[in-house]
């Protein structure tokens, strides 16, 4: 399938948060399996992840040229691994993946970041033993105070505060818990929502996006984005534009994979009164 990218600064032309496929026009890869985009809309760049018919797994970055055209998308690595799920951190200084671990083939996944420095990228840094474990991690995004949440396969979302310059052993988010395969966490900058993935109450399809929100260290009942984002096929994956205003993530069903954009505004959900 493809993903398609035009004027990625307030590009959607939906209303009412309906999802829509991302326009045609830019970038368009056929015979790959895309994995979710992160935008950077000042900085020109758009990063998104993709795997051929081979099982290769791969990031794909685009820019914006002199003259205010987008690129065609290029492959892009740092680790010489399989890498994918490239996630910005708030400030679009860091970027998040989840590479393959060369020395444990029984641990397909570890979570790295790269910094970004000046018109590159700076070498690839593991994270550490607070947040890689002996199982696998994938999908980290960050708040503004550099708190980390990730998906740790079989077991839930979790959270590694960041203190005092360093990443504290990471805690299960006991909350979302009770929601089956929940993963894919994106934090918004200031920690008040989490945008997730999985099967849970009332689910449209295999997999639904839901938002819980945060007050004082604790996470409200998730509440579905609803039938406008959430389809009957597998919905995962989010993230957001700079601005909160975009939600990209991907669906899948038996026609493949491809992303999706849809107009986004917490306060939506915040008024169903759950919080």
């Amino acid at each position: 399938m493809s993903l398609l990218i035009v004027n990625l600064g307030g590009c959607f032309s939906g209303k009412g948060g309906e999802a829509i496929l991302l326009k045609p026009g830019l970038i368009s890869r056929e015979a790959l399996f895309e994995y979710p985009c992160s935008v950077w809309e000042d900085g020109g760049i758009v990063i998104f992840g993709a795997m051929d018919v081979k099982r290769n797994r791969f990031l794909l970055v685009s820019e914006i040229d002199s003259q205010g055209v987008w690129m065609p998308a290029k492959k892009i690595g740092f680790t010489g691994q399989n890498e994918m799920e490239a996630i910005f951190s708030p400030d679009r200084k860091r970027l998040y993946f989840s590479a393959d671990n060369q020395k444990n083939r029984g641990k397909p996944h570890d979570l790295f970041y790269v910094e970004r420095i000046g018109d590159g990228w700076g070498e690839p840094v593991k994270f550490p033993d607070e947040i890689n474990s002996s199982s696998t991690e994938y999908y980290a995004s960050s708040s503004a105070n550099g708190n980390l949440y990730f998906t740790r396969e079989g077991k839930g979302i979790f959270r590694s505060v960041y203190l005092n310059g360093a990443y504290q052993q990471a805690e299960k988010i006991e909350e979302l818990s009770t929601y089956s395969f929940a993963s894919h966490p994106f934090i918004s900058p200031d920690e008040s929502f989490i945008i997730f993935d999985a099967r849970g109450k009332n689910s449209l399809g295999s997999a639904d996006l839901f938002i819980s929100f945060q007050k004082r260290g604790v996470f409200s009942e998730p509440v579905n984005l609803g039938d406008r984002i959430s389809s009957r096929d597998w919905d995962a994956m989010a993230s957001l534009s700079e601005d909160g205003r975009t939600l990209y993530f991907v669906r899948e069903n038996s026609a493949g994979r491809d992303v999706f954009q849809a107009a986004f505004n917490s306060r939506w959900y915040r008024a169903s009164g759950l919080w």
